[in-house]
């Protein structure tokens, strides 16, 4: 029985419960540690959001727990329903060639993402900064230690928690009950929901469309896992440059 067959509704709810609960807690708690030490709680909450924001020992620690906050409901929920095996989880190598025809749609894939987020903060939103961008670019600036912790956390780590969530788990599970399309779509936009800013929400919702495709495809998560660390291997290494 794979993955798909084992989870119930209920456990789907319980891994994005488990998300956004475990992360508010951590990011509380790490937000209470960092404003104690700067003894920054008669702050407002304006200027402590930019303390938070300014310092690269956050950033990262916020990188940690959204991967974490991720991984472990996932974790907890299949270990508890015996589904937790690569091919359950769609983690079994597929044919070179979808590495290859990977390789062919991340020379898409990365130009569009970015294009996409570009042209929203500009046209819809007025925003011409990626607020998201310049929180990372705060951690790459502090330490060469703190920089590694980046590129690992937002280029490998992150891409394949997230892949293994979406693609590995929530896609083949929705695409069982209700077909390929639901599946494509509502993985999708899953995935953009995790990203807050509009422009990287939109740009979230196009790659998801296309790496769930290609998992489906695939039978493998690994090319859109490949897919997913260039972009945003890609992104981090263009913020570096520009310092």
């Amino acid at each position: 029985m794979n993955a798909r067959q084992s989870l119930r509704i209920w456990d789907i709810a319980q891994i994005a419960i488990g998300f956004i609960g475990l992360r508010f807690v951590l990011l509380s708690l790490s937000a209470a540690v960092l404003l104690s030490l700067h003894g920054a709680f008669a702050l407002d909450a304006q200027a402590q959001a930019q303390l938070l924001s300014q310092n690269g020992w956050f950033v990262v620690t916020r990188l940690g727990i959204n991967a974490l906050a991720m991984f472990l409901p996932l974790w907890w929920v299949l270990r508890r329903r015996n589904c937790w095996s690569r091919e359950q989880l769609l983690l079994q190598l597929p044919d070179t060639r979808w590495f290859i025809y990977g390789g062919g749609l991340t020379l898409i894939v990365v130009p569009l993402a970015f294009g996409i987020t570009r042209w929203l903060n500009r046209s819809v939103t007025g925003v011409t900064v990626d607020t998201q961008a310049q929180t990372l670019q705060t951690g790459l600036q502090v330490s060469p230690l703190l920089t590694a912790s980046v590129v690992l956390l937002a280029a490998f780590v992150i891409p394949f928690v997230e892949e293994l969530a979406f693609r590995g788990v929530l896609f083949p599970w929705l695409t069982d009950r209700w077909g390929v399309v639901v599946g494509v779509v509502g993985s999708a936009l899953a995935f953009a929901a995790v990203h807050p800013e509009l422009g990287i929400a939109a740009s979230a919702f196009v790659i998801g469309l296309i790496l769930a495709l290609l998992t489906w495809a695939a039978k493998s998560i690994w090319p859109a896992v490949v897919i997913h660390i260039l972009n945003n291997l890609y992104g981090v290494l263009s913020l570096i440059q520009s310092l």
